[in-house]
């Protein structure tokens, strides 16, 4: 895929989405679906796929050991499909849930907003699992997303 390319799929892929909740620039499309901002980012000299970030809030510092704790055992019972990793941006405090997105498999606006719509509903998810109080057991969240 040219950068071209890159940039008629996030056009399409913008007219899916209400103007407030999408906007594009040369390499990276911004979204917020269901209140999860994404970003997909595109380098066509680096690789062949597409790197789809989901903000799954920022993270106070009084918090911080116990939610990176839990974020760092969530990123163990990841079946790694799509390579999804949960990272913390120290610039930023925010944890981020990371996926490469083939471009065989995502290269067409339909698909591709398909799978930003699904790392949406995992963002929610596991937002969720961080809040709860006690031991983390991702299981059920893995079996539904399968």
């Amino acid at each position: 895929m040219t950068l071209d390319e890159f940039q008629q799929l996030c056009t399409a892929v913008c007219e899916q989405f209400a103007s407030a909740n999408a906007h594009q620039s040369a390499d990276q499309l911004h979204l917020v679906i269901e209140n999860i901002p994404i970003g997909i980012f595109f380098d066509p000299q680096r690789d062949q796929q597409l790197h789809c970030y989901a903000d799954l809030g920022q993270v106070p510092l009084h918090e911080r050991a116990e939610r990176l704790g839990r974020a760092l055992a969530l990123n163990l019972d990841f079946a790694g499909e799509c390579g999804e990793a949960i990272g913390f941006d120290d610039s930023s405090n925010h944890l981020l849930l990371r996926s490469l997105l083939s471009l065989q498999e995502h290269g067409e606006a339909a698909t591709l907003v398909a799978a930003c719509i699904a790392q949406a509903r995992l963002a929610r998810e596991i937002v969720a699992l961080l809040d709860e109080p006690g031991p983390q057991r991702s299981d059920d969240l893995l079996l539904q997303i399968a």
